[in-house]
């Protein structure tokens, strides 16, 4: 990561940033509670195998758990609706049992079969689709996340929190999705933001305000600090949050860490994170991955290989199709049900070699044929009963098809800059890869909160009509007059203007007709 340079000029720019997180609220469960036309408060959770994978806030407040079974479920909620991911087989067809049947008899049908969460992926493009419309800067980082970079789409602070609720309310508008949303002047902080609020909240933190909240930012939320590196942290330096980071000195740190990462940990603990938002409309590596009973043969495994690289195949054609491109390496990963070498509770390896090429009638069973050579060709050994398979494609390179061409696609991204007006009808239908309500009622009314210091005598600023901007009388951008001041020239003078201090927004979406 790159380091923070502890100048006047450099701690400015960085200051002067504009980044937005945008994260959907229970993404998946909102893609089939629209499905299934449902009511909001409806408890819904969505279903993978025997485990929840996502639980909509009306199960969540019944005390439904990510990772429970679906019996947990429905002991906690009689009414609760429990629907699977949607499975297909080795032909990409689908079993012929409903996906609100979770029956042992449907679990031994779809046991066959692999997820397929094309379902998720289509929404996850229109939503991506929309985001692009504002800013040519959209970072995806995950189906239903994303980083969008707005410093040199707007003039000031106040301009893009009006900015980004035109997002939610497009995304709201045209798919009846709702998200949470973040506005800060890094990454950091702007993940922090919008995952403070939830659900359906855009939370705003100006630099002025950011001191004031370091001491609510505890390590573990924090990337890069949530693993060991960050337990090692809070055991050798009793650090709990960045605040008690910032407590230390850059010598402290130097002491125990290499130079780069302890002047990233000191700048980082002040608020600082010079990490970019790197344009990026398609995933990194497509993948197919299975967990199964235990097999013990080489058989049962060629039958799961060549049912995930049938897949792995179907997802890698429609990502041709859309971005005109091939991966190079393919890599397999296993699982076994024995005990690791060092006493992990299972042993996992996985190798990588340059991915199969053969005609595309032939594709599932060499992808599948390549795997199984990888599998026998790891150094650890591959071992016996196996439970389970991941297959990655990934290390992709362009193909010149039509107007489209390598030059495009290693291109540099456009110019930054906000794509006109942003019409109020239709979806554009981007062809764009990876990352995602009836009866919709959102809140009543919006709500306001503040994370800076308690305000001073307020007045308010009519920004958009469905929202409220809080201003605090008599603030400064910052406590340094020599800071504000090159801000300003940093920021082209006149025609644009800091923003009086603005605190810390919480919005809620519009209320919507009863009717919608």
């Amino acid at each position: 990561m790159a380091a923070v340079t502890d100048t006047l000029g450099s701690r400015l720019e960085l200051e002067r940033r504009i980044v937005v997180h945008i994260d959907m609220d229970c993404f998946y469960a909102q893609v089939e509670r629209k499905r299934l036309d449902l009511a909001e408060d409806v408890p819904l959770c969505v279903v993978q195998w025997n485990s929840i994978l996502a639980v909509s806030y009306a199960a969540r407040a019944a005390g439904i758990k990510r990772g429970a079974t679906p019996q947990e479920a429905k002991s906690k909620c009689p009414e609760c609706v429990l629907v699977h991911v949607e499975t297909v087989d080795a032909a990409g067809r689908k079993p012929q049992v409903s996906e609100l049947d979770l029956s042992e008899e449907a679990s031994i049908v779809r046991a066959a079969n692999t997820v397929c969460l094309d379902r998720y992926r289509l929404e996850s493009e229109k939503i991506f689709g929309i985001l692009s419309r504002f800013s040519d800067a959209v970072e995806r980082c995950s189906i239903d996340e994303a980083f969008i970079e707005l410093t040199d789409v707007v003039d000031d602070f106040d301009e893009a929190v009006r900015l980004v609720q035109r997002m939610r309310d497009a995304i709201l508008d045209e798919l009846r999705y709702t998200c949470s949303a973040g506005v800060a002047c890094n990454k950091m902080l702007a993940k922090f933001a919008s995952s403070t609020n939830k659900p359906n909240k855009l939370t705003a933190i100006p630099w002025s305000e950011t001191n004031s909240i370091l001491a609510r930012i505890p390590l573990s939320r924090v990337r890069g600090l949530g693993g060991k590196f960050g337990a090692e942290l809070q055991r050798n330096f009793k650090a709990e949050t960045l605040a008690d980071l910032s407590q230390l000195s850059m010598a402290a740190l130097q002491a125990a860490y290499e130079p780069c990462t302890a002047e990233w940990l000191f700048w980082l603990a002040r608020g600082y994170d010079p990490s970019r938002v790197e344009p990026r409309d398609r995933p990194r590596s497509l993948l197919a991955a299975k967990s199964f009973a235990p097999v013990d043969t080489w058989q049962d495994a060629r039958r799961i290989l060549f049912l995930l690289a049938t897949r792995l195949e179907q997802r890698i054609e429609r990502d041709t199709s859309m971005h005109h491109r091939r991966p190079r390496t393919l890599c397999v990963s296993f699982t076994s049900a024995q005990a690791g070498l060092q006493g992990q509770r299972h042993h996992h390896a996985s190798r990588s070699g340059p991915f199969p090429t053969c005609a595309k009638e032939d594709a599932a069973a060499s992808i599948a044929e390549g795997a199984e050579k990888l599998l026998r060709s790891i150094r650890s050994g591959f071992r016996f009963p196996c439970k389970r398979f991941m297959l990655e494609a990934t290390n992709f390179q362009p193909i010149a098809s039509g107007a489209y061409s390598i030059r495009s696609y290693m291109g540099k991204p456009g110019k930054r800059a906000l794509k006109a007006d942003v019409p109020s009808g239709g979806i554009a239908e981007c062809e764009r890869e990876q990352n995602p309500i009836s009866g919709y009622a959102p809140a009543a009314r919006n709500e306001c909160s503040f994370a800076g210091a308690t305000p001073t005598p307020e007045r308010e600023h009519q920004g958009i009509a469905n929202a409220k901007l809080v201003l605090r009388a008599g603030s400064s951008v910052s406590g340094n007059e020599a800071l504000v001041s090159h801000w300003k020239r940093h920021c082209g003078g006149a025609t644009r203007r800091i923003h009086d201090g603005c605190i810390t927004c919480y919005f809620s979406q519009p209320k919507r007709s009863e009717t919608r």
